[in-house]
């Protein structure tokens, strides 16, 4: 049903949760539906265990959670940016 409006187009997974697996099962699910979808599922994740530690009240990074997310998180941007890119270049080229 949707496959016209996903096909090409890229996806990344950002997933957290309250304790240690930080999302992971959901992730993998949500690799296998955006696939069956027919994005572009960029090869990298994100991850953020213990949410409620690694963002203060106003959503910013605090703690070693927070840490990791303000190191992970520019890698897996630039990742996420270089398949939009990427899948606009071929979408253009068509």
């Amino acid at each position: 049903h949707y496959y016209a409006e996903w096909a090409g187009r890229p996806a990344a997974i950002v997933s957290y949760s309250g304790g240690r697996i930080s999302g992971a099962r959901s992730a993998f699910a949500w690799h296998e539906i955006l696939g069956a979808l027919g994005t572009a599922v960029v090869p990298a994740t994100l991850a953020i265990g213990q949410i409620g530690a690694a963002l203060d009240e106003e959503d910013r990074p605090t703690g070693e959670g927070g840490a990791l997310l303000e190191k992970q998180f520019p890698k897996f941007a630039e990742g996420f940016l270089w398949w939009v890119e990427a899948a606009k270049a071929r979408r253009d080229a068509s």
